[in-house]
């Protein structure tokens, strides 16, 4: 045994581990009485925050407390390097200043996330969606206040008894038959909008454009509000409902985390933000026509504020829509596919690609395709010849069709 320890001290030791055992244990962190776990909270869209153990209590650490730790931690570094030019730094401390700053950080933080989701659950492409669709809704929100501005005058012009109950009257009658649209959208269309998605959003707003422009010229035919104000209604309940129902295939191709939900209720905070924005706009801009004298021109500027407000709203709905990639294959989508793998060595095309070159409201490449795509039934595909039928059917297997009209294969 004697003999056994000389050898045994001989045996070279890894440093780091003979050193790491000389060593006393290493306190745990303190703050302000508090001492600091070893363990974090995360949630999806915020900042991890760290457990602390307060007077036998375990908490998660205050956001204040926790500014103050990052920035004394990030100060102490700092601390050799005053001390050097002789200034009257401490290690460690905490500067009042940045912890402010740091809160007011962190409140920008919070209004952000109260608009937006957290960048990892959605696409790339939702930014551009969502930065443009924001242009777009304020842009409506002033067409509709000076829609709405030109129907008021229309009533007070047209009606032969100036009396409340009149106006009431036409106002109801367009709404309730302005439903009809609506109704009929809902009955007729309900299958074909998951097929064309991009391309029945773009035609909702030309819709709705189209009857906000109808509303903008009843001052001009009083006698004629209530057929007019009934035809813009009934186009604007088309546009609606169409841009309603198609919007959650469109923010379904966004999500990576099943978080539907979430960028559904953030695109309509974004909404009442840009609406009231526009709104806020559009009454500005309404208190300084109300200064005109010449009732004629204060009739005609709504109408000449219209022009840039439609380009505009149309110009952003089309750049939001060739934004998003979907994933899903129609009849033009497919027929794009096709014709850029066989004209590109047989390469598939990107999302990118195919979003690019789809149109939104032109009918799906009808002037200039070089690979017409029709969606028909085997007969009509077939051309009502068997042989035809049963070599579609076959994928590398010899069958041949027999006069009475049986198939006949290998049985694979």
């Amino acid at each position: 045994a004697r003999a056994a320890a000389p050898e045994a001290a001989a045996v070279p030791v890894d440093p780091p581990t003979a050193e790491s055992s000389r060593k006393p244990r290493r306190a745990q962190p303190t703050y302000n009485g508090l001492r600091l776990l070893p363990l974090w909270e995360a949630k999806p869209g915020g900042e991890p925050r760290q457990y602390c153990l307060d007077r036998g209590t375990v908490r998660l650490l205050l956001p204040e407390e926790q500014d103050a730790i990052k920035h004394r931690e990030g100060t102490a570094g700092l601390a050799t390097e005053h001390r050097s030019r002789g200034t009257r730094g401490r290690h460690g401390e905490v500067n009042p200043a940045a912890v402010q700053f740091r809160r007011m950080e962190r409140t920008a933080v919070r209004m952000r996330n109260s608009l937006f989701p957290a960048r990892e659950s959605v696409t790339e492409d939702y930014w551009e969606y969502a930065k443009f669709r924001f242009l777009q809704r304020m842009a409506s929100s002033c067409i509709t206040v000076f829609a709405t501005q030109q129907m008021l005058a229309a009533i007070g012009m047209g009606a032969s008894r100036r009396l409340p109950a009149a106006a009431a009257i036409n106002w109801v009658l367009k709404d309730g038959l302005g439903r009809l649209g609506k109704l009929g959208v809902a009955a007729n269309f309900g299958r074909e909008f998951d097929s064309d998605v991009k391309r029945f959003r773009f035609t909702s707003s030309v819709v709705y454009d189209a009857s906000s422009l109808v509303e903008m010229i009843t001052p001009f035919f009083p006698k004629k509000f209530l057929v007019l104000a009934t035809l813009a209604n009934i186009g604007k309940s088309v546009g609606i409902t169409t841009a309603n129902v198609v919007r959650a295939p469109i923010q379904r191709s966004f999500v990576l985390e099943e978080n539907l939900a979430e960028v559904a209720a953030k695109t309509s905070a974004q909404q009442v933000v840009a609406d009231n924005l526009g709104l806020a706009v559009a009454v500005m801009a309404t208190g300084l026509t109300g200064k005109v004298v010449n009732d004629g021109a204060r009739l005609i500027i709504p109408l000449v504020a219209f022009v840039p407000l439609a380009t505009m709203d149309l110009y952003c709905i089309y750049r939001e829509l060739k934004a998003v990639q979907l994933t899903t294959i129609n009849k033009e989508r497919a027929e794009i596919i096709c014709d850029h793998w066989i004209n590109h060595d047989k390469r598939v095309p990107g999302a990118k690609y195919v979003s690019d070159a789809e149109r939104l409201f032109i009918p799906a490449r009808m002037d200039e395709s070089t690979l017409p795509l029709r969606v028909a039934g085997l007969h009509e595909a077939c051309r009502g010849n068997p042989n035809a039928l049963a070599n579609a059917l076959s994928v590398g297997v010899d069958r041949s069709i027999e006069g009475d009209g049986s198939i006949e294969g290998d049985g694979s």
